[in-house]
């Protein structure tokens, strides 16, 4: 068997250099194949991806750095005496042709590399380029660069004319972007520059644009030093360009909930709604909020109202038009938002102001759907068939309300203790319904102003009652819920669910499923048994990441669970009696009291776009109590999977140093620690790689005799395992496949009188794989 593994591996890497070197014959009439682009900078604190990203001529991709698959389906399919369609097609659409130097292109790039450096403030910095010829007609371009001393800011002044301007700018410089000793960045500039605009458009500075802010430099100094001046100039005309330097409020909205046709200025509506309101201050004025549609109005225009962060008599700020748009587009009923503004030349206001006219133009969706989706579901790996029939609606009180309602149906072939014949190849049934309400607000008795301008609030109600029928039994889970969702800022989100009901009832359970029952521990047997969660639960979320920039970024979230307390107030208000084993319950079922929280915290360090490191660490404990002696199944911690300890199957770890291979089921803990690292690189377009190591595990808070050595103690870090492997993403844009290999590294109890694996006594199967969709930790 060796043999012939050692065999068709020789044969492979054979076949890949002889394709090699015949594309690269092929590719040698051409001229000069550009190999690889090495980029040598002295500094450190210069991002070489920035200076690779002036680069135009990219070498073509390899597989094992051996051969261009692409590049030799190119080259294999030329037009010849015998050119079709097919040859085309694999040509251009399968294959690329091969990058040939062009040393012109070389010598710009190095200069677009210098000029980038002087941006940065390295203004005695040198480019040097050279071509490396190697192995015949291939050569590297090398790219040397030398930044020397960088230039620093060493004082900023401000002349700014207008007075107005002039106070509300030195207002905000705790946030300038600007610093003494800081290099003269020319990007830092122009960012300061945008900075001072858009807090100034947030003032009312409806017209004002940045081409008025501008920068003098003086580095005259000969101290690679420089002064940076900030000079804002003032308004030097009449007419309608002095109201550039101009504050501005609204004065009257105008709003289309149903505007079709963008494109026709004669479209004829109707006011189907008017609401005016009256300011006294700072002066008295009457601001009119119009509703224009054709017919009556299909949404309520509270409903819309409540999403504008703008008031009639507001100063104009771009940040809340922009949360205004995002508020209305959380909409489901739209699929278009608009939000635009007009001066009004009538003159200026008592208090120097002028006036605004803002205009709400938004698309509708269709408020009413159905569909049917089909699935194939996989339940600890074994297949069935599934299928959704969905109605919606997204407009369901006329208020932007989107409720759904779905029925289920899935057919699986579990197994069971007792055998029975199965019908069309499945022996386990379920059908269900599901439904949800959700609210773009709180349902709370409060202004939502009070809680954040950008919270983007929102209520949902769920409701689900599923029944899955079995060979062994036949169960009934229900689930009902209410969750108040908000955002605290642009990168907190917090979530509260005063109400969560789990209950799961088993019916006719067999005698045979009674007796395997009667055998397992009770943490397992929970699942099976009747019981009732209701909880209440709280979750923070913190995560600075910014879609389509590749920027380090932190995830932090935390969870914070309790259920049972409110039941048990209640039994103790009513003076309610035990059952005979010692329980409380509810309507005959008894239920869970615990507190649970955890932890998850994660830094991703980008060394490129494609490469980064993933930091992560995760904790969790939980406490039955009470009317509970362990933590309800679906509530407690396991480790071993695709998303955590990738060196061991799924549930299958812990708790502590416990081992019995006797013992398949899902093993469960009270206490969770973990930590991941992993590296994330490209292979080849969209192939991805990750070499990762995991260590943790999870632990019981007291000793239990059917788990000998899975208690938490001060000794715990002995019972730590640990693994690493090595991973592929297959990156599809829409859907992420992922494969890993991980071998574990250490066992958290001993094997052979030791923890640690003899790495020379590895083999193939030691190896753990994981099957996943999209990539861990995310």
């Amino acid at each position: 068997m060796i043999k012939n593994k050692i065999y068709i591996l020789t044969w492979t890497i054979i076949t890949l250099l002889f394709v090699s070197c015949s594309t690269t014959r092929m590719q040698e009439k051409r001229g000069i194949i550009l190999r690889r682009n090495i980029v040598r900078v002295d500094n450190r604190n210069i991002n070489k991806d920035d200076l690779t990203g002036f680069i135009r001529q990219k070498p073509n991709k390899k597989v094992l750095g051996l051969v261009s698959f692409k590049v030799w389906f190119y080259e294999l399919n030329q037009a010849g005496r015998h050119d079709n369609w097919f040859k085309r097609w694999l040509r251009n659409r399968v294959g690329e042709p091969p990058v040939i130097l062009d040393s012109t292109m070389t010598v710009g790039d190095g200069g677009q590399m210098l000029k980038h450096l002087h941006n940065k403030g390295y203004f005695n910095a040198t480019v040097t380029t050279s071509i490396k010829h190697i192995r015949k007609k291939k050569a590297n371009v090398i790219y040397s660069i030398k930044t020397g001393k960088p230039y620093k800011i060493r004082q900023i002044r401000y002349d700014i004319k207008d007075t107005l301007i002039r106070r509300l700018v030195f207002a905000d410089t705790v946030n300038s972007l600007l610093n003494r000793n800081d290099n003269l960045d020319s990007y830092d500039l122009s960012s300061e520059r945008d900075r001072i605009t858009r807090m100034l458009k947030n003032k009312g500075f409806f017209l004002l644009s940045k081409e008025v802010i501008r920068f003098t430099i003086d580095s005259s100094l000969n101290t690679h030093q420089a002064d940076v001046n900030i000079i804002i100039n003032g308004a030097t005309s009449t007419g309608n360009d002095l109201l550039t330097h101009k504050q501005f409020r609204i004065r009257n909205f105008t709003i289309y909930p149903d505007f079709e046709n963008l494109s026709n200025p004669n479209l004829k509506t109707d006011t189907a709604f008017t609401l005016s309101r009256t300011d006294k201050l700072p002066f008295p004025s009457v601001h009119k909020y119009s509703f224009l549609q054709k017919g009556s109005l299909r949404i309520k225009p509270q409903s819309i109202l409540n999403s504008l962060l703008l008031n009639g008599g507001d100063l104009y700020s771009l940040d809340l038009t922009t949360q205004s748009y995002d508020r209305l587009s959380d909409l489901a009923i739209f699929r278009y938002v608009n939000i635009d503004f007009k001066p009004v030349l009538t003159g200026l206001n008592p208090d120097s102001t002028a006036w605004l006219d803002c205009n709400i133009q938004m698309m509708r969706n269709l408020a009413q759907s159905n569909s049917f989706e089909f699935e194939g579901t996989n339940n600890g790996g074994r297949l069935g068939l599934g299928g959704n029939l969905v109605y919606r609606n997204l407009n369901f009180f006329r208020g932007g309300e989107t409720f759904y309602i779905t029925l289920n149906g899935a057919a699986e072939m579990q197994q069971s203790v007792q055998q029975v014949n199965p019908f069309l190849f499945f022996n386990t049934f379920e059908t269900g319904v599901e439904s949800g309400l959700s609210f773009p607000k709180l349902l709370l008795p409060l202004n939502e102003r009070f809680i954040s301008h950008n919270s983007r609030p929102k209520t949902t109600f769920q409701i689900g009652f599923h029944m899955q029928e079995r060979p062994d039994y036949k169960r009934y889970i229900t689930n009902i819920s209410m969750d108040y969702d908000w955002k605290s800022s642009n990168y907190v989100t917090h979530s509260l669910i005063p109400i969560q009901i789990n209950s799961v009832r088993l019916i006719n359970p067999s005698a045979a499923f009674t007796t395997y029952l009667n055998g397992l521990d009770p943490r397992f047997r929970n699942q099976y048994t009747d019981h009732l969660i209701w909880a209440l639960q709280y979750s923070f979320l913190y995560n600075d990441q910014q879609l389509n920039r590749t920027k380090n970024f932190t995830y932090f979230r935390f969870n914070a669970e309790s259920s049972g307390n409110t039941l048990n107030l209640f039994n103790n208000i009513l003076n309610n009696k035990k059952n005979d084993e010692g329980y409380r319950t509810l309507l005959n079922i008894r239920y869970a009291q615990y507190v649970r929280s955890d932890v998850d915290f994660r830094y991703y360090n980008y060394q490129s776009s494609k490469r980064v490191w993933v930091f992560r660490a995760a904790a969790g404990i939980g406490l039955p109590y009470g009317n509970s002696n362990s933590l309800p199944f679906e509530k407690a911690f396991f480790a071993g999977g695709a998303n955590d300890m990738r060196g061991w199957i799924l549930r299958s770890l812990g708790p502590g140093g416990y081992y019995n291979p006797a013992n398949r089921f899902d093993k469960t803990g009270d206490i969770q620690l973990e930590s991941n690292i992993e590296y994330k690189f490209p292979i080849y377009d969209f192939i991805n790689g990750g070499l990762f190591c995991d260590a943790g595990n999870i632990w019981l808070l007291n000793p239990n005799q059917d788990f000998p050595n899975g208690e938490f103690t001060s000794h715990f870090l002995k019972q730590v395992a640990v693994d690493a492997g090595l991973g592929f993403r297959f990156d599809f844009s829409f859907f992420v496949f992922r494969l890993d290999a991980a071998l574990p590294l250490r066992y958290p109890y001993l094997r052979d009188d030791r923890y640690w694996v003899d790495l020379t006594n590895t083999k193939l199967k030691n190896i753990v794989w994981q099957f996943a969709l999209g990539y861990p930790f995310q």
